[in-house]
């Protein structure tokens, strides 16, 4: 059903398609005031996760040196690489990471892809039955006049160029050729023999390709948050423009020229014994749920904290003790530590292609910070310290 509110369909407002600057939907985005805690909450996530530096056993090669200083062709290091991709993977629950070797290089590229750029994908089984990935669409670019999308199969390694313009021409490249209107592929060996490119999951996977994020839940909070920002806004901006409140006699008195502002002068009719015998006032609605709607914002604020296990002042001051507050930050821990481990097998993985790229065997140690707690490293010191007096 299309409703239309202000000049403005409904289904466009949910959409963010509302391009009518005078309704209340355009009003609504342009003056509610917006801040993204869910933001906040993967920030924080993200700077435990990579607090202290992951420790790397890599060849100590010319190559391995410059590819960790430039893992992506775009001049990110291998630690801002994969910061950004636990980042991809905190916000969607599933992100695509590949390793290509461009055309002319030796050196393979890592690069991340977000789910709303892998438009296609096919998994299946080998004779072993493992799982493994069949077929995958990945768009690269969206530009005005053309998007480029990658085709991959265990066979080939495909660019498309597509584009909708009459007078398009593709870039100028060896061996491109046009498959249709509009449509141009250049179709690359796969020297691996598998598609180069997996999913990394925050978590268990809902489907293949499809991740359930963390902060779902947040997210959803966060959307309440801003509804109820909005309405203190309408309150706010409803109260400072009352309605003018007129008798028909007054009215008619001053010829309908009552002024509203200050110093306006109003001629009314003579009381009789002194009472009133006009209506003139200003009447403004009543500003009392805004109060009520600041504490249901704090209160969906902390729930919302409180359900990504993140600590607030307000909820460290109402635990009764330390170990109180060390309780709280257990299921934290647990999740940092699930995240490494993700983190570190992503990252082993990712090798394993970038060695079958260069035909090469060597070994790669890969660990990622696991501790939550500021003192968690010296607890650990002195558990390995209690081991060995026991040992000796």
């Amino acid at each position: 059903v299309t409703q239309n509110y202000g000049g403005t369909d409904i289904k466009a407002a949910y959409a963010g398609n509302d391009s009518d600057e005078n309704s209340y939907y355009a009003e609504k985005i342009n003056n509610v005031s917006f801040y993204n805690y869910v933001k906040l909450i993967v920030n924080e996530y993200n700077s435990i996760l990579f607090k202290n530096p992951a420790h790397r056993l890599l060849p100590e090669t010319p190559d391995m040196l410059s590819f960790q200083q430039n893992c992506d062709g775009h001049g990110n290091s291998l630690p801002e690489f994969m910061s950004m991709v636990d980042v991809l993977v905190s916000v969607f629950g599933v992100s695509w990471l590949s390793v290509i070797k461009p055309s002319g290089s030796d050196i393979p590229r890592f690069a991340v892809h977000n789910p709303l750029d892998v438009t296609n994908w096919e998994f299946g089984y080998n004779q072993d039955g493992d799982q493994v990935l069949k077929k995958l669409v990945i768009k690269l670019a969206e530009e005005q006049n053309q998007t480029v999308y990658r085709y991959m199969t265990p066979n080939t390694i495909e660019t498309v160029f597509v584009s909708g313009d009459e007078d398009y021409l593709p870039p100028d490249i060896e061996d491109i050729f046009m498959e249709e209107e509009g449509v141009y592929r250049v179709i690359q060996e796969n020297e691996l023999g598998y598609i180069p490119c997996f999913p990394i999951y925050q978590g268990i996977p809902t489907f293949p390709g499809v991740g359930s994020s963390p902060i779902l839940d947040a997210s959803i909070i966060q959307r309440e948050v801003y509804n109820l920002n909005s309405e203190i806004y309408s309150s706010v901006n409803y109260s400072i423009h009352p309605t003018l409140v007129v008798d028909e006699a007054t009215d008619d008195l001053n010829n309908g020229e009552i002024g509203a502002e200050a110093g306006s002068i109003v001629r009314v009719n003579s009381g009789l014994q002194g009472e009133q015998n006009f209506t003139y006032e200003f009447r403004q609605p009543n500003t009392d749920p805004v109060t009520e709607l600041k504490e249901l914002i704090d209160n969906k604020i902390e729930k919302m904290l409180e359900t990504c296990m993140i600590r607030s002042d307000e909820l460290i001051k109402a635990s009764s003790s330390a170990a109180m507050v060390e309780q709280l930050d257990t299921k934290l821990q647990a999740f940092i530590r699930k995240k490494a481990v993700q983190m570190e097998n992503a990252e082993k993985r990712a090798f394993d292609i970038y060695h079958d790229w260069t035909n090469q065997n060597n070994e790669v140690e890969i660990s990622y910070n696991r501790q939550y707690n500021q003192r968690a490293m010296e607890h650990e010191l002195k558990e390995l310290n209690m081991m060995m007096d026991l040992y000796d």
